[in-house]
């Protein structure tokens, strides 16, 4: 599935591949800062709930093979999260102010095995080069960690086929789609065995199926 109320996504795409910072850029949806509504009927998990699992969590070594980001971030912990992300127009990032979001469902610390994966994964150029869909619908998360400290997030929308990172995921911007002359936009979307390899991986993470790639 495809919502696409994000019609200026692509404006922004393009604006925001030349005034990036180093580590970060614009995000093609609603200020993150804005909080989804909390409905009455869903028990979400507290902070303090959050704060006892993140503290709980097996460390873990990073991955020294990774890609960068992963390569030079220092972590011992990632957490992958099943989220409310979406509330009507209004977005939620797993990582809000420094702190995590208030509408997560389930957490599910990852073992080395899987740290391992995923960053090779999300690392890889191969993984993406296709072009997103004109929405940004998040529903699941990953946070690394050092000790409690966040030192990166990732927010990834299966359905509009792509991910939004803290830091940039320098592959993700690997290749660029033109679309007139001197007008591009990165190819961030996920490639079809990206997309494919990262659906069975939450699969494996034994969330319910809220959203599927493509």
């Amino acid at each position: 599935m495809r919502t696409c109320y994000f019609v200026t996504l692509l404006a922004i795409s393009i604006a925001g591949a030349s005034c990036a910072e180093k580590n970060s850029k614009k995000i093609p949806v609603a200020d993150s800062a804005v909080r989804t509504a909390k409905p009455a009927t869903i028990a979400y998990l507290s902070q303090d709930s959050l704060k006892h699992y993140v503290a709980e969590c097996p460390a873990i070594k990073p991955n020294a093979k990774a890609r960068a980001p992963f390569r030079n971030l220092a972590y011992d912990k990632v957490i992958a999260y099943l989220y409310d992300g979406v509330d009507g127009e209004s977005i939620t990032l797993i990582v809000q102010q420094e702190q995590l979001a208030s509408t997560i469902l389930r957490q599910q610390c990852l073992s080395q095995r899987q740290v391992n994966e995923i960053t090779d994964l999300l690392g890889a150029p191969t993984t993406y080069g296709e072009a997103p869909a004109f929405c940004f619908l998040p529903h699941f998360g990953f946070v690394f960690f050092r000790g409690t400290k966040i030192k990166a997030s990732i927010n990834i929308s299966l359905p509009c086929n792509h991910l939004y990172a803290s830091p940039t995921i320098p592959a993700t911007e690997a290749r660029r789609i033109t679309i007139s002359k001197g007008a591009t936009y990165p190819a961030e979307g996920f490639s079809q065995a990206g997309g494919a390899k990262l659906t069975r991986f939450i699969k494996e993470l034994g969330f319910p199926e809220t959203a599927e790639w493509r």
